[in-house]
């Protein structure tokens, strides 16, 4: 008796330390990388990584990153109209793409259209909303990218992964959520300035960009390779990968004028905001890392950055 009493003790106690270890396990997994900015004197800001599109893997923050806080700043415009299909930004007109499937606007010539197609529908119904999953008619949009008069849609659909189309993002939580808390939100672009910065890419850079994308094997969506960087708090190493994907001119000079040039804009109408203190920052991971990040700016003016975790939005 005494043998298989302590037997059974022992077993207790193994799946007792293997529930504490999965308990221990989903608290980790649940956990928010986040930064927190700090100065002598001023009160703490939360930065939060953005990441704008519904992607496993990737969480948001409950409600409690806004205790003491008085404002939400967000990537973007309040009428950021880049992405939209407005007809005088197509080729062709509606009813003709709908009619003829092989009309195309010129800089799809010479890409591999096939190849394009069926990328761009892998992702489509996070920027079409949700009426694309009970239409199914993936075609019909992508041949409404294929026409609109530059590759700017589609390169951006093809850059920025949705393998969880019917879900929210982590921007989109976070914004929902400071809603709820009565938290202010302010954009961080004003429509002028990002338009400015759209135009001095020329047209080109997004097709060449879209024929570089194709090239590259396949990625598994559900778990898309920057996937770790944000959740490991790796923003350097973020940036680095990203940079060691654009490999032609025209994609570092994308990078330049979409990535640092707007980081160094959000971080002139963010300054007032930190020097205050109480923000919560929500801004997308690529512009966080490397030498004109927003951690580097932040640091140059003599914030520190402590790495912090926060509970998961339920």
């Amino acid at each position: 008796m005494t043998d298989k009493h302590t037997t059974i003790r022992k077993i207790c106690v193994l799946i007792t330390l293997g529930a504490i270890m999965v308990l221990r396990c989903s608290v980790a997994l649940a956990d928010v990388e986040a930064i927190q900015i700090e100065k002598s004197g001023i009160k703490p800001s939360i930065i939060v990584p953005g990441v704008h599109a519904p992607v496993f893997g990737i969480h948001a923050p409950s409600a409690a990153v806004f205790v003491g806080k008085s404002v939400l700043l967000s990537e973007g415009t309040e009428a950021n109209q880049g992405a939209k299909t407005q007809p005088e930004k197509l080729e062709h007109s509606i009813s003709e793409i709908a009619l003829n499937p092989t009309v195309v606007a010129p800089w799809v010539n010479g890409v591999d259209i096939e190849k394009l197609k069926s990328r761009l529908q892998l992702h489509l119904a996070c920027y079409t909303g949700q009426e694309i999953l009970r239409a199914r008619n993936t075609d019909m949009y992508t041949r409404v990218l294929l026409n609109m008069k530059t590759a700017q849609a589609a390169e951006f659909i093809l850059e920025m992964p949705c393998p969880q189309p019917a879900g929210l993002s982590r921007d989109d939580l976070v914004r929902t959520e400071a809603q709820e808390s009565g938290v202010t939100i302010k954009r961080l672009e004003h429509l002028n300035e990002w338009e400015a910065v759209q135009k001095e890419i020329p047209d080109d850079y997004y097709r060449d960009a879209i024929v570089e994308m194709l090239k590259r094997p396949e990625e598994n969506l559900s778990s898309p390779p920057f996937v770790s960087f944000v959740q490991n708090g790796q923003y350097d190493e973020f940036d680095a990968w990203i940079r060691d994907r654009n490999v032609t001119l025209s994609q570092k000079k994308m990078y330049e004028y979409d990535v640092t040039k707007r980081t160094s804009q959000m971080y002139r109408a963010m300054t007032p905001y930190v020097r205050t203190g109480g923000a919560v920052i929500l801004i997308g991971a690529a512009h966080l890392g490397g030498p004109d990040g927003l951690a580097a700016l932040l640091r140059r003016d003599g914030y520190y950055l402590r790495p912090i975790t926060l509970p998961e939005h339920k």
